[in-house]
């Protein structure tokens, strides 16, 4: 959504904005889901990395290469990823919760949407 934004100071408020919405996330207790093809710190603004910090969770599905890794994980991380090798495929990939060394992480594919959608609508309204 950022990088469509072509006016630099409106792209700027965008990104301060993005910046703002995720430190609040974590004090006011919310989630902000962002999901992006290439992660890049440019998406952030000026204090990208900063605003990396205040995800909760970082999941990368795939192999990716190392400059990808290096933006989402930290060194712990890193060498962890490297010394397992590649774990590619569809829905496998790395989690990282808080902070902490990422671990290998597998999402399952859903073959009926509806059936999956009714489960989380009777699990919130306690019908389970």
């Amino acid at each position: 959504m950022v990088s469509l934004i072509d006016d630099k100071k409106e792209r700027e408020a965008a990104q301060k904005k993005l910046s703002l919405l995720l430190m609040l996330s974590r004090f006011r207790r919310f989630s902000v889901q962002m999901a992006t093809q290439q992660p890049s710190a440019r998406i952030f603004g000026e204090a990208g990395s900063a605003s990396r910090e205040q995800f909760g969770q970082i999941c990368l599905l795939g192999d990716s290469g190392a400059e990808t890794q290096q933006m989402l994980f930290d060194g712990d991380s890193r060498e962890k990823i490297k010394q397992y090798g590649s774990i590619g495929g569809r829905g496998v990939g790395w989690l990282s919760t808080n902070g902490g060394i990422a671990r290998p992480v597998r999402v399952p594919f859903v073959e009926n949407m509806n059936k999956l959608n009714a489960f989380i609508r009777d699990s919130m309204a306690g019908t389970l």
